[in-house]
């Protein structure tokens, strides 16, 4: 398994986590709410590791 098929097994597995995590019931009002908690750590992720990914070959910075 290569770090990229990693990678989008735990995002799926953490967003599955979330979005259960956060049904409080059953009906529209109870998964928008966990999808909002799904999209904030999304967005938490986002803005908390720019510039993590590949690197360039010297070494300098993301590709």
């Amino acid at each position: 398994m290569t770090v990229a098929q990693l990678g989008q097994v735990l995002g799926v597995a953490i967003f599955g986590t979330l979005f259960l995590a956060g049904l409080d019931g059953p009906g529209p009002v109870a998964s928008g709410d966990a999808l909002w908690i799904c999209a904030l750590a999304l967005a938490g992720a986002a803005v908390a590791c720019p510039g993590r990914g590949r690197r360039t070959p010297d070494g300098n910075g993301p590709a």
